[in-house]
Parts: structure tokens; sequence; C-alpha cells
């Protein structure tokens, strides 16, 4: 059981690479997909169903597939599952099971919900932690904060993709319209972009995955939905435009990047009341972490010029340009020539936005000393009153029903 139909999917692709050799069956079954052609797989002999928890719950309680007896039992991130409001529909699907099965549970955490149901669904279970992984994000990620006004995101994200030109990245949002509002944004400004949400059909999502992969285009803006689960080779940054709920879904998040050895780049906006407010930004190890400001106007354009002079040299000369040299020199100069060249590379390249976005470094510097002060003021305050409570006599009340 796996919480989204893109996270089932890629499950089914991996078994499938897995037993290549073998004559094990597996059926994928999830919504908004054919049914006939669901439970004619798990009829043939499916030795393995990898399943979102409604599609599953809805053959089950229709008496569409019978004598449906695992012997094992996964549920993979049972965390997600949980926030997704699917713990109703696993208590229904485990009372279609033999109660004689293996359970195992795969979680990034263990909210009490999830080990509640773990209790009432194993027998003397085994916990294995993988040393507080959780807790770390890879070295190899590159992880970047930016203090910024809300109303400057728009303009911010731009200038850092301009300025970075990432190989492939994806986007966070917090809602499915800003991921529509945000993949208008890119498109207008001429970048090749595309939402993923969960209001999208069940092609369109594939459809929208698949072309983020062969690099039809090179920029995915996304709810949660591809936090987890998502399987993306190659991806340079991750971008955080909204931030995310708790520390947990920061890791996953910025955990798309960073892999198979390859380094990668994380960039999240937060405002200062966020900073001041938000509790999971008390968990992150600011030592692994840049705060840094949006680069100004002048150093993009510095970047994408000596960019440009590095394009010209590493671009072989094809033979239809040498012909066609040939007869624009007959109406211009090399110099006028090369000139006009650039001017209209420059003009499909220009820099949007205002000059400077964001906190300046010397007003972020001032910004963290403050946080600093705060957070050590908040800690002493707090010390001296558990002191101060530690140290009281105990109350009369407690005396009087002794007595």
């Amino acid at each position: 059981l796996t919480p989204t139909r893109e996270l089932a999917q890629q499950v089914t692709n991996v078994f499938k690479q897995y037993s290549r050799q073998t004559k094990i069956n597996i059926a994928c079954v999830v919504g908004k997909e054919s049914y006939t052609s669901q439970i004619e797989s798990i009829r043939k002999g499916a030795q393995v169903v990898v399943a979102t928890p409604g599609r599953l719950l809805d053959l089950l309680e229709t008496k569409k597939i019978n004598k449906f007896s695992p012997e094992t039992v996964v549920f993979d991130e049972a965390d997600e599952m949980l926030n997704m409001g699917f713990i109703d529909d696993i208590k229904s699907i485990l009372k279609f099971i033999p109660e004689k099965r293996q359970t195992v549970f795969f979680s990034a955490t263990f909210p009490q919900a999830i080990i509640k149901l773990a209790k009432m669904e194993q027998v003397n279970p085994i916990s294995i932690r993988m040393d507080n992984e959780r807790e770390k994000s890879s070295p190899l990620i590159e992880q970047h904060f930016f203090v910024i006004k809300n109303e400057e995101k728009k303009n911010a994200i731009i200038r850092l993709f301009e300025m970075n030109n990432p190989h492939k990245a994806i986007i966070f949002c917090r809602t499915k319209g800003d991921t529509e509002v945000l993949q208008n944004h890119f498109i207008n400004k001429n970048f090749k972009a595309k939402a993923l949400h969960g209001d999208l059909s069940q092609q369109d999502r594939k459809r929208a995955v698949n072309n983020f992969k062969d690099g039809s285009y090179n920029i995915l803006i996304a709810t949660d939905i591809a936090s987890r689960g998502l399987d993306i080779d190659d991806l340079s940054h991750v971008f955080n435009y909204d931030l995310p709920e708790n520390y947990d879904r920061y890791t996953h998040r910025i955990g798309r990047t960073g892999r198979a050895g390859k380094k990668g780049e994380a960039f999240t906006f937060t405002t200062k009341s966020e900073w001041r407010s938000n509790s999971f930004l008390r968990h992150v190890d600011m030592k692994n972490i840049k705060l840094a400001e949006i680069p100004n106007k002048e150093k993009v354009e510095k970047i994408a010029l000596e960019n440009l002079n590095e394009e010209i040299k590493t671009t072989k000369i094809s033979p239809e340009s040498k012909v066609l040299i040939e007869k624009i020199l007959e109406d211009h100069n090399s110099e006028d020539l090369i000139c006009k060249l650039i001017t209209l590379v420059n003009s499909k390249k220009k820099i949007s936005g205002p000059e400077y976005i964001g906190l300046p470094q010397k007003r972020l510097d001032q910004f963290v000393s403050e946080i600093k002060r705060t957070t050590s003021k908040s800690r002493k305050v707090k010390d001296f009153e558990n002191k101060r409570s530690n140290n009281k006599r105990r109350p009369r009340k407690f005396w009087r029903e002794r007595k």
C-alpha cells in the first residue's frame, strides 16, 4: 500500500525490473484507471499487488476480487498515508485480510496514530531505525535560505533561475492554485515549465512526469504530491517556493536531489515573520545552510555575459552557418554583425525584475544576530523558570490531602 498513484507505479516498475528473470506477476491497483485490467491481473494470480488504499478498498467492498489472502502486507510511507487521511481506509482494508500475516510499516516518522495502529495489527514487532537518518540531509545537497517578502517571490525565483540556469528543477508550492499561477509566470518568461497536482487526471500526471524525465521541459512545479516517491534522474535543484509544514517534509522535498552520488542544490524562500514563528526552522542545522541574498541584476548580467562568451567558445561551426555568413557579410561589416547578434541574443535573455530583491547581506546578518539573541534569551528565561519551579516548596494542598 502506498499513499499516491505515482509511488504505486514506481514501486510496480521496480518490482518488474528486479523480477525480470522470474515468473512473478505484479498488479498495480490505483484510482482513475481501468477496473477491468486491474481485476484481471489479480485474478490471473498476481503474487504482488501494489495499490493505493482507496481503489483497493473499493475492489474489496464491492467484492470485485475474492479470496484476497496476502501473506505479507507492507505500508509504504505510513506517515504520509496518515497525513492524507487514509487511516480509516487502512483499518477497513485490514478487516478483509487474514490475521495470520506479516505486517510491515515503512515510515520517515512514527506519529501516535501509526504507533497505535501498529500495536493493534502487529505481534511482537521489531523496530528498526536507520540511526536518526531522517534528521540528516545529504552532505551532497547545498542548502540556501533567502529571507524575502511574499510579494517578491515571483521575481526572486526567476532571478535565481537566470543566475543558476538549473539543468532540471522541482519547485514545491503549498496549493494547487499556486502551481498553476507559477507555471504561467514561467511560461511568460520563456521557460519550459509544467504544473503537477492532485486535480490533474491520472493520464495528465503520468504525462507530466514522463515529459519532465525525458527533458521535454526542465521545470516541474508541484504540490507535496511529488515530494515522496518520485525518482527523477539528474535533478539538479529543488526550490521551496513555500515553506513546508514541518522539518520531515522539508527533508523529503530536498531529498529529491543529491542522489546516487551526484551533487544537488536546495533553495528555500522564507519571510521574517515565518522565520520567527515557524517551528520547523528551529530543527534546521544552520551549520549546513547558507543564508544568502538574492543576486542583484548587475551580478546576474555579468554571469550571463560570461556564460554567453563560454557558449561561443565551445559551439562548433556548422557548414550551413558558413554559407549564411557569406551572404550576411555582403550587407554588414563583421564588427556590426557581431554587435547585432549579441544584441539579438541579449534581448531574448534579458534579466527581469527590480535591481535588488530581498534582504541585502548586511541586513541579513543583523537579522540572524537578532534571531540568535532572541533564541538565547528565551532559553535563559525558560531555564530560570524551570529552576525556580523546582525550588518551590510543595503546595499546601498536597499536605492537606496527605493529612
